[in-house]
C-alpha cells in the first residue's frame, strides 16, 4: 500500500470510530503524515480531541479549507487500523533516521569545527532520532505504582537508607532525603559564596564512601580541583599551600593525605575543558556515565557553558538547563548544575534572584542556595572568623520540601562541614592549631 492510502485509511478510520482516536494521538503526531490533507485533517482532529468534541465528517468539511470527502472510504476495513498505525510507524522511523543520516554527512562537511564538536552534534542527532523509538514502558495502573512504592518503602526501611544518595550530610539528608536519581539540582549562589567549595565538599563525601562522581568543570582545570581536595583532607591552609610555604608539621599532614587519596582516587573523573556546548557535555557526561557508572554529576557551571542559538540569553539557559534536566533523567543519576545569582542580591537569596531566572527555575527539581552571613562583613572583618557560621538553602524542592540545613565554612580550607556533625560532638572542629603557620602541634 502507498504511503498516502495508508494515511487515508488511518483518517477515515478515526471518522468511522472516533475512539480510535486515542490509540493513534498516542502513536503519531502531525509531522508523521506527509500527505498534505492527511496532515491538515489530523491537526484539526487533535484540536478537537483536546477540547473534548465529536470529530465528525461534516464538522471537518464546515471548518477546514481541503476536501476532506478524498479520504472517506465508508467500506474501510477498520479492523486493520491497528497494522496500518504500525506501519506508519516504521514509514516514520525510516525518514527519520535518513534524515538524521543526511544531517551527519552535512554536519561532516563543515570545516569550521573541532573533532570534538563533531563528534557531540553527531552523537545528539543520532540520540534524538533513536530516543523517540526506544521501547519502554511509561504507563503503570495504580496498583504497579503502589507496588514500587511500597517495595521501595520496605528496603529503605529495612537497609536504613533514605531514597536518595546519601550526601554525607546529615542535616541535608534528614531535611531533604538526599539527592534523587533523574534529578536536576540548581545550586546557586552569588560569586565566591562557596558554592564550588560546597560542591567539592560534598564530592570529598561521597567519593570517600565508595560513590562515582563526575566533575565537569568550565572553570578551574584538574589541578587546581586535586589542589582544593588535598587542602580539604590535610587541613593545610590554602595560602600557605599555594605560596609553598610549609612547615614540617604541614608537611606531614599533606603526604597523609595523598596517601589515603590514592585509596579512592578512581572514583572521580574530572572534566575540566572550557566553551563548551550543552551538546558536547551531554556527549561527555554518557561516555563517562558508560566507563565509571556515575552515581552524581556535578557541572560547575551554568553561565560558563557557551550558548550558540539565536534566542535570548534567558530562553538560551533555560533550554540548557531543561537539556541537562532531560539528561539525568536519561542517565537516571542526580545532577547538580551551579548557577550564578544575580549581582544586586543582598542577604539571603529567594528564587527570583536566580541570574538568567525566567526558565531556571522550572527546569530544575531542586534549588539550593548556599548563603554565609560573613560574606557580606568587610575583608578585615572576615580575616577574623577562621570558622563561619553558612547555610544550605533548600529553596525549592518537587518531592523534598523547601527549608534550610546549617553549616560551618572554613574559608581558609574552602572546606563546608555540617553544623550538626560538629555540634553534637560527632565530628571534632578544626582547631586553629590544626592548620595554622608555624603550629608546633601535630595534626
Amino acid at each position: 500500500m502507498e504511503r498516502q492510502q495508508l494515511e487515508r485509511n488511518i483518517i477515515s478510520s478515526v471518522f468511522s470510530d472516533n475512539e480510535l482516536f486515542d490509540d493513534l494521538v498516542e502513536t503519531a503526531r502531525p509531522d508523521y503524515f506527509k500527505d498534505n490533507i492527511s496532515r491538515e485533517i489530523y491537526k484539526w482532529m487533535l484540536k478537537k480531541y483536546k477540547a473534548a468534541e465529536k470529530i465528525s465528517v461534516i464538522s471537518a468539511s464546515g471548518e477546514l479549507d481541503v476536501d476532506v470527502m478524498q479520504v472517506i472510504d465508508s467500506n474501510m476495513p477498520i479492523f486493520e487500523f491497528e497494522g496500518w498505525l504500525k506501519q506508519l510507524n516504521k514509514l516514520h522511523t525510516q525518514s527519520t533516521l535518513k534524515a538524521s543520516a543526511k544531517k551527519i554527512y552535512e554536519l561532516a562537511g563543515d570545516e569550521s569545527k573541532s573533532i570534538d564538536e563533531y563528534m557531540a552534534e553527531a552523537q545528539e542527532i543520532v540520540f534524538k532520532a533513536t530516543s523517540n523509538f526506544a521501547e519502554s514502558n511509561d504507563d503503570f495502573t495504580l496498583g504497579d505504582a503502589l507496588m514500587e512504592a511500597y517495595q521501595a518503602y520496605i528496603e529503605e526501611k529495612e537497609n536504613g537508607k533514605v531514597s536518595g544518595i546519601k550526601t554525607g550530610f546529615p542535616s541535608v539528608d534528614n531535611n531533604v532525603g538526599g539527592l534523587h536519581d533523574g534529578h536536576l539540582t540548581m545550586l546557586a549562589g552569588s560569586t565566591s559564596m562557596g558554592k564550588s567549595a560546597f560542591s567539592l565538599s560534598l564530592t570529598n563525601n561521597l567519593i570517600k564512601n565508595g560513590k562515582k562522581v563526575h566533575f565537569v568543570s568550565l572553570e578551574m582545570n584538574s589541578k587546581e580541583l586535586a589542589d582544593r581536595l588535598l587542602i580539604m583532607n590535610s587541613n593545610v591552609r590554602a595560602n600557605d599551600y599555594n605560596k609553598r610555604k610549609l612547615n614540617e608539621v604541614q608537611e606531614k599532614a599533606l603526604n597523609s593525605a595523598r596517601s589515603q587519596m590514592v585509596d579512592y582516587e578512581d572514583n572521580l573523573v574530572i572534566s575540566e575543558k572550557r566553551g563548551l556546548t550543552v551538546e558536547e557535555i551531554k556527549a561527555n557526561c554518557r561516555k563517562q556515565f558508560k566507563k565509571l557508572d556515575t552515581d552524581l554529576i556535578i557541572i560547575d557551571y551554568l553561565q560558563r557553558i557557551r550558548l550558540k542559538g539565536e534566542k535570548t540569553v534567558n530562553k538560551e539557559v533555560g533550554s540548557i538547563a531543561n537539556s541537562i534536566r532531560d539528561l539525568a533523567g536519561e542517565l537516571k543519576v542526580p545532577i547538580i548544575l551551579l548557577s550564578q545569582l544575580n549581582r544586586s542580591v543582598q542577604g539571603r537569596p529567594k528564587l527570583k534572584h536566580l541570574r538568567d531566572s525566567g526558565e531556571i527555575e522550572e527546569a530544575a527539581d531542586e534549588v539550593w542556595f548556599v548563603y554565609r552571613p560573613a560574606y557580606y562583613k568587610s575583608i578585615d572583618e572576615q580575616k577574623e572568623d577562621y570558622r563561619q557560621e553558612a547555610e544550605l538553602i533548600h529553596a525549592k524542592g518537587r518531592v523534598s520540601g523547601v527549608g534550610k540545613s546549617h553549616f560551618y565554612f572554613y574559608p581558609d580550607l574552602t572546606l563546608w562541614r555540617d553544623r550538626y556533625l560538629e555540634d553534637s560532638g560527632k565530628k571534632h572542629p578544626i582547631s586553629l592549631l590544626t592548620y595554622k603557620k608555624g603550629a608546633k602541634n601535630g595534626l
